[in-house]
């Protein structure tokens, strides 16, 4: 075999499991004698099965150049196998329980014969069976850990990396670990339960200075908070390791002493927080304000990192070893014993029959058509509810149970009811027995103090401190997002629903009358029948794109492709953009309104790769800016009577960060003059005179393609673009879009060469930093696949200006912050941070104030890089009393 093992099982004809119908061979484990290190992943791949020999497809090959870079020789060290023997079948689905029992005396076999030092679990089901428990990836991968088989490393599996290039990273880490594993500079761990232990206690209102609460005075200290019964229930804080401290809202001295620690410039240096933007307003609202310039989050370090889970428990796991308890399981028990009293109390009053509802249901036309529903009487419902509970068989949740009655739509008799007997909140800590309340809230700051050295020292190590730093200096502002949210006119929505549901008729009798017969737009397979069937279009689609499913090739970029070719598929579209705006935004935002008018979303500055801020619940940030139905939703977001809402537009951030950095003479001149861009460049790339441009001819293409090249826009991107900003379909084919884009570049060579310089600095490094200092891996750009490397040097040729263009943002919320601070607190006008959406800070003003504020803002926003960037910066302001009607003005 030269120097190869093939580890055969006694029974070749094997068909227990059922997967001799999938396999064309079975995949024996295979690789080096008396290798050190054993791969097993969970089944052969179809590669695998076609040629009866494991690990030879993709993933095998990056897996190989992985073992190569961390000086693993794959061809003398490895044995390769898979816990299951037969490939699954089509599409690669997880094998079963079942089917990796049944292949266990191969596997026992295999580990028999070759005996290694290490085994490496690739991926989750390989990890769960050596383990012997379940859990999750980021925890475990690339901790060695004594099992009864020997010392397994699990690792995220390679193909994980491929399909998801963010986590690729993750899985470099984990190859990284094993040669360390090998080598004795890594401890194996024993896995075991072990729960965060420690001495906690409760300060009483008796403690009044801040030396008794924190047991001396630290310099660092770390705080966490809860929320309970709908306010504030504690905070806790730890200035030892396995000690912490809980401070109840009623406790004011306590407070008053924390307070004073936190806002002392000798004593207190570092306040670390996991997650600040949802602790600095609790805190807040018990009285403690921290100092941005003190302020750690532990959560946006292990996010800048990108190889650490950003889950505390997760955290704690990977480097205390504890196993933190879900706050869930906490209070479950005691949400069951509230439902459940509370029921009981609505069963002793005798309720009204609630009035009809009136709905619209589609009838066997498949028209809309009215329908009156008459809801249950309350206490039937409930009645049920607690009878179901009695029956241990059931599993029932009565809290949730009743939550879904209180939300059904239009159900009238939920006012008086909660009138007569309370609203039933969740259960929390205020429903817990002290002495677990205190355990549970005292482990989050205990575990936060001790895991932050570690993320300290490598955020140091990486050389991204100031990054850090920045981020924590607009944590306030992101916070203050949060807690002030945005006013809403919910009746703007109801005309709104009347408006969409009209539109959506119409493209539905368009359709029908262009297509011969109506069809549900929304349905993968009703469009697929009609594209494919019908109108004859499969020859132009990528079958391949449809992942083995040729019937449901109607996801949105592949209908781009063939809206060309038929009038048909732009209604399709056009219906499907109607109805997720519709369903995403004018139903459900009324619904999340507060009950002092306004919708408060969650922001993170942890989710997306360059920095950008997210929104979530809703996603506020995604709705559409270039459309009339977007600006239309837009108009339902107000400022509150004596207010206006103001906007502070960075122009061209990205271009203006692309000039600066790549130093292209033409557009660094073009700046600096402060000339049209747009203009110039047309006139450039068309060989016209600025006089004689026309909008749509020349303009509006050599703008977004201009915004486009920035973010790595295709030809394919750049001819929906253009489509969607009122170009005519046959003036831009793929080939004129794609020369255009080739044309931007030679008009701005220094661009290209910049984005070339940053990908061979990927392609050597595995990383980019932008001018700020921030590092984004990209593990893509070294892989052997060819195509996955191209995206990854793709996306590497941008990364800097995108992530630099979001530095200059974050620079100069930390400018405003605190003039807007200056104007709530001292000056006693309204200025508040509303969001943050690109390049763009969205803020309510009180209307007396309004100019004089925003004319400082502009100032700062436009000097907030000028330590940084050559290239002038330029901020539009615009002003109204809703977000959809905010015009440009100037001073």
């Amino acid at each position: 075999m030269g120097g190869v093992i093939q580890v055969i099982g006694p029974d070749r004809d094997c068909c227990e499991c059922g997967l001799c119908k999938t396999r064309s061979r079975i995949v024996w484990g295979r690789g080096a004698p008396n290798a050190p290190f054993a791969f097993y992943g969970e089944a052969p791949g179809f590669y695998e099965n076609r040629k009866g020999r494991p690990w030879i497809g993709t993933a095998g090959t990056e897996t190989r150049h992985l073992l190569v870079s961390n000086g693993i020789n794959p061809h003398t060290d490895v044995f390769w196998s898979n816990m299951v023997k037969c490939w699954p079948g089509e599409h690669n689905p997880d094998p079963t329980w079942d089917q990796i029992s049944t292949c266990l005396h191969h596997v026992l076999l295999e580990l028999e014969t070759i005996n290694p030092s290490i085994i490496i679990s690739m991926g989750r089901f390989a990890t769960e069976f050596f383990l012997g428990q379940q859990l999750p990836m980021e925890r475990v991968n690339g901790i060695p850990f004594y099992t009864d088989y020997g010392i397994v490393v699990p690792i995220y599996h390679t193909a994980w990396g491929l399909r998801n290039p963010d986590d690729m990273v993750k899985v470099q880490y984990g190859f990284g670990a094993l040669k360390a594993v090998y080598e004795g500079k890594l401890e194996p761990r024993i896995l075991e339960e072990k729960p965060v232990e420690g001495r906690y206690w409760e300060a009483k209102g008796r403690d009044s200075g801040y030396g008794d609460i924190l047991c001396g005075v630290p310099d660092t200290i770390a705080i966490d908070t809860e929320w309970a019964a709908g306010g504030p229930f504690c905070l806790t804080l730890t200035s030892t390791p396995h000690q912490a401290i809980m401070i109840k809202t009623e406790s004011t001295n306590p407070l008053q002493s924390l307070n004073s620690y936190a806002n002392n410039v000798s004593t207190c240096k570092e306040i670390i927080i996991h997650n600040a933007p949802y602790d600095l307003p609790v805190l807040a609202k018990m009285g403690i304000r921290i100092p941005t310039s003190k302020l750690r989050d532990s959560m946006v370090a292990a996010y800048l990192l990108q190889s650490e889970p950003q889950g505390l428990k997760d955290l704690g796991w990977r480097h205390l070893g504890v196993d933190m308890e879900d706050y869930p399981d906490v209070v479950r028990p005691y949400r069951f014993d509230k439902a459940v009293k509370y029921l009981s109390g609505i069963t002793e009053y005798e309720w009204p029959d609630p009035e009809p509802i009136l709905e619209w249901k589609k009838g066997e036309d498949n028209e809309p058509a009215p329908h009156v529903r008459q809801p249950q009487n309350i206490t039937r419902l409930v009645s049920n509810i607690l009878r179901d509970v009695e029956d241990p068989g059931k599993n029932v949740d009565p809290y949730m149970r009743w939550d879904k009655i209180r939300k059904d739509k239009g159900r009238s008799d939920i006012p008086l009811i909660e009138h007569n007997c309370g609203i039933l909140y969740d259960g929390d800590l205020s429903d817990v027995p002290p002495d677990i309340a205190l355990q549970y809230a005292c482990t989050d700051s205990d575990v936060t103090f001790q895991i932050w050295p570690y993320l300290r020292d490598r955020i140091i190590a990486e050389g991204m401190w100031d990054v850090f730093m920045v981020d924590m200096s607009m944590m306030p502002m992101v916070a203050d997002m949060m807690r002030f949210g945005i006013k809403v006119d919910t009746t703007k929505f109801d005309e709104l629903r009347d408006v969409f549901d009209q539109e959506l008729f119409r493209i539905l009798n368009y359709i029908t009358n262009t297509c011969g017969y109506s069809i549900n737009p929304n349905s993968p397979i009703q469009v697929s029948e009609l594209l494919y069937g019908k109108l004859g279009l499969g020859d132009l689609v990528d079958k391949s794109m449809s992942k083995g499913k040729s019937d449901l090739l109607t996801d949105d970029a592949i209908l781009s492709r063939l809206e060309p070719h038929h009038p048909t598929v732009k209604w399709i579209r056009e219906y499907r953009k109607y109805l997720k705006l519709k369903s995403s935004y004018v139903d459900k935002l009324p619904r999340m309104v507060d009950p002092d008018g306004r919708i408060r979303a969650t922001v993170r500055i942890t989710r997306v790769a360059t920095g950008r801020l997210s929104c979530s619940d809703p996603p506020l940030m995604a709705i559409p800016t270039r459309t009339e139905a977007g600006r239309r939703i837009r108009e339902a977001f107000v400022a509150e009577d004596w207010c206006e809402i103001g906007c502070a537009d960075y122009s061209q951030v990205e271009m203006r960060v692309a000039a600066d950095q790549s130093q292209d003479p033409r557009m660094c001149r073009i700046f600096e003059k402060d000339e049209d861009i747009h203009n110039k460049t047309a006139s450039e790339m068309f060989g016209i005179a600025e006089s004689r441009l026309d909008e749509m001819k020349h303009r509006y293409p050599a703008k977004r393609v201009g915004f486009g090249v920035l973010n790595d826009i295709s030809a394919y991107g750049l001819q929906r673009e253009l489509i969607v900003g009122g170009a005519e379909e046959g003036d831009w084919p793929l080939d004129r879009c794609q020369e255009l884009i080739d044309t931007w570049f030679d008009v701005y060579p220094g661009v290209r060469a910049y984005m070339d310089r940053n990908r061979a600095y990927a392609a050597k490094h595995g990383k980019i930093i932008d001018m700020w200092g921030r590092v984004r891996w990209i593990p893509w750009a070294q892989v052997k696949t060819r195509w996955k490397k191209e995206e990854g040097l793709k996306q590497a040729g941008n990364t800097p200006i995108q992530s630099g263009a979001q530095g200059v943002i974050k620079r100069a919320m930390t400018k405003v912050q605190p003039m807007f601070e200056y104007y709530r607190r001292v000056i006693k006008k309204r200025v508040v941070p509303l969001m943050q959406i690109h390049d763009d800070l969205m803020n309510e003003y009180d209307k007396k104030i309004i100019m004089e504020v925003m004319k400082k803002q502009k100032v700062m926003m436009e000097e907030a890089a000028k330590e940084k960037m050559r290239i002038p910066l330029k901020v539009d302001m615009k002003k109204g009393p809703s977000w959809g009607e905010a015009k440009k003005f100037k001073f």
